[in-house]
């Protein structure tokens, strides 16, 4: 198994060490967000600064980022962006506990 991948499905791993790769990966996928945002906001922040829409489109996009970083961190709840919410929808769907 390569460091960077997850163990497979036939891997028998622990509710916690789930929860704890959901997290990291979450974390990561914020860090892949914020790197896109800025490498659009450094190319069209500098060469099209003089467009209102530009800007405005940046900074709406700049607040996506950061309700991700908040979401990815656990600082805020937001319904969809957690492994808790799959969980307990996927319950609520059988309509037993997993």
């Amino acid at each position: 198994m390569n460091k960077h991948e997850f163990p497979s499905e036939s891997t028998t791993v622990s509710q916690d060490e789930k929860e704890a790769m959901l997290y990291v990966k979450g974390i990561k996928e914020f860090y892949d967000h914020l790197i896109v945002y800025l490498v659009f906001a450094c190319v069209f922040g500098f060469t099209m600064s003089d467009h209102n829409f530009v800007l405005l489109g940046l900074a709406g996009w700049g607040v996506g980022v950061l309700v991700h970083g908040l979401a990815a961190y656990e600082k805020i709840n937001l319904p969809g962006l957690n492994s808790t919410w799959e969980k307990q929808a996927v319950e609520k769907r059988l309509g037993r506990k997993l």
